[in-house]
Parts: structure tokens; sequence; C-alpha cells
């Protein structure tokens, strides 16, 4: 990893979010994290309860809002006057859509700043449960023109994964991905073997209708009375109705629901687990898109039971690490259960495979020499 001179030590530079909170994993513990390791002076504002400094990076506190809509409306004003209070910052970094008017305005203001596109922003709009068809489908061309109109005005826009590189003039456009730290979850050496297994095949993320929990939970109904098999669940449901119909279910029974627990607790659960689950559906917005939690499943050394969309299934096709499945064949998602608790050799074999790719390709400490060439050519 290369160090900074001592010229670029001393650039003061920000990341800007009206959305995430500040310890968000891509925008906190990757970029901000390894910024701040390579010298630069880092400010984030972002969701916090107070103004502090974690690991040298000064968190300054961006309000919430009471509603989507508000925060749509005056986000992106309230952040760029805190933006022009930062003295001194010679580059920002966004990493919202709603902040693209903060973007323009800061270019506008003689600012450099970088756009981070988290995903296909225009794609999601139609799987937004509050937004009717004909609202779905203008936001959907707002957004496109909004992102059109940022990839002119920004100095360097930065995507997490390649289906999003055309989308944006490719003279300045670079490709970070969302890959997981080698030791994120355990120390690189760690013997993942040496963990006794539980009969337990697990899921940790957020918890919407289209992560495909419902169906995963479904096809354990279809699994003999006598199995004996616990489908670990945890982190935060995004919507109190699916909560509800999850719960409703036969298969919750063999639910083991933990909500959102800490990295330490992931760790633990994924090492005592058979198989990790990530059954997206194939939504506009995830064709093409990255699960961190496939990175973080695969260091586990578990096998994956994963939907068959494009980017996972050339990883699982690349590394023989786990299997595909149609997220809406239950019958299939219950075979490949069945196989998961019925073969324990094969297990260690695809874990080993994925466990090997992630810390010889698949790795955080792969992007930041990708990163830093951004911001040495950003901060001129």
């Amino acid at each position: 990893m290369s160090t900074p001179s001592e010229s670029e030590r001393k650039i003061k530079i920000a990341h800007l979010s009206s959305v995430h909170i500040y310890n968000d994993t891509r925008i906190f513990h990757k970029m901000c994290r390894t910024l701040s390791d390579e010298g630069y002076d880092v400010t984030l504002i972002a969701r916090a309860e107070e103004e502090q400094v974690v690991d040298g990076i000064r968190i300054i506190p961006f309000p919430a809002y009471a509603s989507k809509f508000q925060r749509f409306l005056k986000a992106p004003w309230r952040m760029f006057r805190m933006a022009r209070r930062l003295t001194g910052t010679r580059l920002f970094h966004l990493h919202d859509p709603e902040l693209i008017p903060t973007a323009i305005l800061l270019r506008l203001t003689g600012r450099r700043v970088i756009y981070d596109v988290h995903e296909k922003t225009p794609d999601t709009m139609y799987s937004k449960n509050y937004l009717s068809p004909a609202l779905a489908n203008f936001f959907y061309y707002a957004a496109l023109i909004a992102e059109w109109l940022a990839g002119k005005v920004v100095n360097h826009v930065i995507v997490v994964i390649p289906s999003l590189l055309d989308r944006f003039p490719h003279r300045k456009t670079g490709l970070v991905q969302n890959f997981a730290y080698r030791d994120e979850l355990l120390p690189e050496g760690y013997d993942v073997r040496s963990v006794r297994k539980k009969r337990q095949i697990t899921y940790i993320g957020d918890i919407t209708r289209v992560r495909g929990v419902k169906e995963a939970i479904m096809a354990l109904e279809l699994l003999p009375a006598d199995c004996d098999v616990t489908f670990t669940l945890a982190g935060r449901f995004g919507d109190k109705i699916v909560e509800q119909e999850c719960r409703d279910l036969e298969g919750w029974k063999r639910v083991r629901f933990l909500g959102y627990i800490d990295r330490p607790t992931v760790a633990k659960e994924l090492l005592q687990s058979l198989a990790g689950v990530i059954l997206l559906h194939p939504t506009p917005d995830h064709i093409g898109s990255q699960a961190v939690k496939l990175y973080e499943y695969m260091l586990a050394g578990l096998p994956v039971i994963v939907s068959d969309i494009p980017v996972m299934n050339t990883i699982v096709d690349e590394t023989g690490c786990g299997y595909k499945v149609d997220p809406f064949r239950l019958d299939d998602i219950a075979a490949v259960y069945r196989k998961v608790l019925d073969n324990e050799d094969l297990n260690r074999e695809m874990g080993d495979r994925g466990r090997k790719a992630v810390l010889e390709k698949y790795n955080w400490e792969s992007q930041v020499p990708v990163l830093l060439d951004i911001y040495r050519k950003v901060t001129g």
C-alpha cells in the first residue's frame, strides 16, 4: 500500500451522507478509515447521535427528518450549508442520490466532488412499495436525469458494481467494489474448521420482501417433520407487514430470530452454521448487484445458497462455493437445504473454496489502490 506525500497528508476531505448511519460499513469502515490511515484528514457528515472523533475521523451529525419526503426536499440544502462550513476541505465525497443537488452546488462554488453510486438508483424506484406505478415511473426517469447530470458535473464518479460503469462518462468513472476485509470477521489465519457446527442455516442482513427471506422460511415447511434444522435469522425487519407475514408462516417454528447483532456475534453465528442464504428477488436493482453478505459467508467458510442472478452466479460458478436456486421455487430451495444438512464433507470443500477466493481476490484490500489512485487524481 503506497504512502502519500507530506502534502497529501494535509489534504482535508469530507464524506457526506444524509441517509446512512455514520458507521456504515462501506462509508466509514472501508473508505473513511482507509483514507485516514493513508494520511488524509477525514470528516464524515452522516446520521449520528453526537459530534465525536472515531478512529481519527471527525463525525458531524446530520439531522433525521420525520419522513422520506421531508428529507428529499430539505437534506440537499442542509447538507450544502454544513459542507460549506468545513473550511479548507479540498474534496467532498457524496454517497446518496438525493445529494446530487448538493454536488452541483459544491461544484458551482469551486469545490471538487466525487459521487459514489451504491446501487442502480433509478431501478430501485420500482421496488419501493410506497410508490404507485405512475410515481415509480416518474421517479425512475427523474433519477436517470439526475444521475446523468451528476456524471457531467462532478469531478469523478465511483461505482460499486461493474454493471454501473456504462451509466457514467468512462473517462471519469472508477469501479471500487464493496468487498469484505480479509479479516473483517476473523483473523486471516483463523481455522474455520475448528468450530463445531450446529444444524443451522443462516441469513444475516436487512430483512425485506425483495431479499427473499419469506421464501427461505416457506421452504422450511417442505422439509420432513423430523428434520433437525434451525433457520437462524439476524437483522432488522424493514416493514412490520413483512415481519408479521413471516411470523405467521408454519416455517417460523424453525426460525431462531436474533434481531440486530454486532459483528463478533455475526462471526460466531456464521462459524456455527452449515450454510448462508441470499435469496434476492430478481428485481431490476438486484440484477448485477453484489451482496456484501455473500463475501462474509464465504469468509466464514460457509457454502452459500444464492439466487440465480448474474453476478452471484458468476462467483459461485468460478469458485464452486455453493448452490444457485430460483428464489421462487420453494421445492428447489428445500432440496438444497437437504443437501447441506446431509453433506458435511461437501460443505467443508465448498466453504474452503469460498474462503480462499475472498482471501485471494474478493477482498477490500484489492480495492484500496484503486480508491487511492482516484483520490490522487481528483485532489491534484
